[in-house]
């Protein structure tokens, strides 16, 4: 290789060396930028919650779903996946703003140390149209944050008949 090929490849190396650090430093204030940008909670027009009762006789099972748009929402209280109730609620056009402000704060639950009996367990959807744009699923032994325990409750008023709901008689003949 002559003197001339030698500093070509020196030269190339020196290039190649100043257009890497360049890229790492671009990659590093873009990481930066990125970290640096507040959480932004997803865009979603429907809000589902699902408890799961544990796994028990059926005379005992009661399981829900609330399912929250901006005009309504509506409960299904079922029996191992047969509809025992179901009742449509009506909303005001803020209620809607309310819980979508109350979502923005949703956080995963702490775990629990105590293992708490049965299988309970709870999921909580955000639905921009049909897609699931953030789920949240925890049992009996998580310990939720009380932001989301303020979501929760947020939406077990809009069904302010849900505990007699729950108590709806079950009927084995039911399909």
């Amino acid at each position: 290789m002559s003197d001339n090929d030698v500093r070509q490849v020196i030269v190339f190396e020196g290039i190649m060396r100043k257009k890497i650090k360049r890229l790492t430093w671009c990659l590093i204030l873009l990481w930066a930028h990125w970290g640096c940008t507040p959480y932004q909670p997803p865009k979603f027009d429907k809000l589902v919650l699902r408890y799961q009762d544990s796994s028990v006789p059926p005379k005992y099972h009661r399981s829900y779903t609330i399912t929250v748009s901006p005009e309504q929402s509506i409960v299904v209280v079922d029996v191992y996946g047969k509809s025992l109730a179901n009742k449509t609620y009506q909303l005001k056009a803020s209620t809607f703003g309310k819980i979508k402000a109350l979502s923005e704060e949703i956080q995963a639950p702490d775990n629990h140390n105590e293992q708490a009996n049965g299988g309970v367990s709870q999921a909580l959807q955000l639905m921009n149209g049909e897609r699931v744009v953030y789920h949240l699923l925890w049992d009996n032994n998580k310990k939720l944050k009380p932001a989301t325990s303020d979501l929760v409750k947020a939406v077990k008023i809009l069904v302010p008949d849900l505990d007699r709901l729950l108590k709806t008689p079950y009927d084995s003949n039911l399909r």
